[in-house]
This record gives C-alpha cells, structure tokens and sequence, in this order.
C-alpha cells in the first residue's frame, strides 16, 4: 500500500466515522492498520469509532464495545506511545467500562492515565483531560456513594474552566456531575438550580441536554 492510499484510508475512515456509518469507518481503519505506514493511528482511529459505536449499544453489547476500544488503544500504543489525547481517551474507554461493571479497582488506571495525560504534549488537549478526570472522580463517586469524590471532581472542572473558560462541554459535565449529586444528598433544590445554571453555561441545546437525563431530572430541570 502506498502513503497516498493509506492516507486515503485514513480519510474515508473518519468520514463515515463522523456520519455514523462505523462498519465502514473501522473497515478502512482496519485496512490502513495493516499498512507499513502506520504508526498507530488507525488504530487509535479504529478504537475511537468503536467507542462512538459503543454509545448507541445497550448492555452487554456496549461493556463488549468498550472492551474493544481498550484493546484497540493498548494496541496503538504499542506502535507509538499514546499523546494527551490519545491517553484521555483510553481513560474514557476503561472509566466506561469500570462504570457498567462497577469494578472500583479499574478507576485507579484511569486516575493514573488522565493524571499523567495533564503533563503531556499536546497542551490544548489538558482542559479536555481535566473534564474526563472530573467525570472519573463523579462516576467513581455514584458507586461509593461518596460526597467527597464529587467535591475533587468539581475542583477538576474548576481547572478545566480555568484553562478553556467557554468549554461547553466542561459545563455539561460539570451539570451532569451535580444531578448525580442530588442522589446522595440531601439539598437537591440548590443542587439542580446549579445544574441548570452549568447546562445554561453549556450553550447546549436543551433538548439535547435533556436527551441524557432520567424523568426526575428532566422535570426539574424544565420547571427551574
């Protein structure tokens, strides 16, 4: 294979990625992967449309997706070593999986990826790694049922603020991360004023907002 059809591969890839044809995205993946000239890219290519693909699965089918994404990024970090963004997002990959299997021992990898993802080059990729250790530390904090947890990952977003200040979707998970807070303690009027304060800053549609959120929230929410 020629650089000029790798390329090639690497474009149509991300093209049907981005239209949500992922059996055509991870099919010219697959193809440049198998190139010379590869240096992991399509294969971290490969694992993000497969953690796209994962986000319209259900239960075993999404835990299976995931776990192909993992697989995909180890692998592509065995050919170059992973970027800020390309650590982020294997620390997404893993946090999902932690997530729908509660195994608490899997968020230590993500704290350690994201973490070390905020002293690495590129620069512009930290406020985005910050948010992803903020969504960690909340996610981690639904399943020990701990207040504390959702205090660090608040602080987490904070920074995040700091660094890109109109990030909307630093706001979104910020306000996602505050719902999730209403769950375990006992001020839930204040709590989701500030979520739809964060969802406002967001400049997210609301509908779309209102897509993630269970029936209570979204009741709450809309009469705010």
């Amino acid at each position: 294979m020629t650089k000029v059809h790798y390329n090639e591969f690497i474009r149509k890839g991300k093209e049907f990625d981005i239209s949500g044809n992922y059996h055509e995205a991870i099919n010219c993946f697959k193809e440049a992967a198998n190139s010379e000239h590869d240096d992991g890219q399509a294969l971290w290519k490969w694992g993000n449309t497969l953690y796209h693909k994962a986000g319209i699965k259900q239960n075993q089918d999404k835990l299976d997706c995931f776990i192909e994404t993992r697989k995909k990024y180890e692998e592509a970090n065995r050919k170059k070593s992973a970027d800020a963004y390309m650590l982020t997002d294997w620390a997404g990959a893993i946090c999902h999986i932690s997530n729908i299997t509660a195994d608490v021992k899997l968020f230590k990898d993500v704290f350690e990826k994201v973490e070390k993802a905020t002293k690495m080059k590129p620069a512009r990729a930290h406020a985005y790694a910050f948010i992803r250790w903020g969504t960690a530390l909340y996610q981690l904090g639904n399943i020990k049922q701990k207040v504390e947890l959702f205090e660090e990952a608040f602080k987490k977003f904070e920074i995040a603020r700091g660094m890109e200040p109109n990030n909307g979707y630093c706001f979104f998970k910020w306000g996602i991360a505050l719902l999730n807070l209403t769950r375990i303690k006992e001020d839930k009027k204040s709590l989701f004023k500030e979520a739809a304060e964060c969802f406002k800053k967001s400049k997210m549609d609301i509908l779309e907002i209102l897509v993630y959120l269970d029936e209570t929230d979204r009741e709450y929410i809309i009469n705010l």
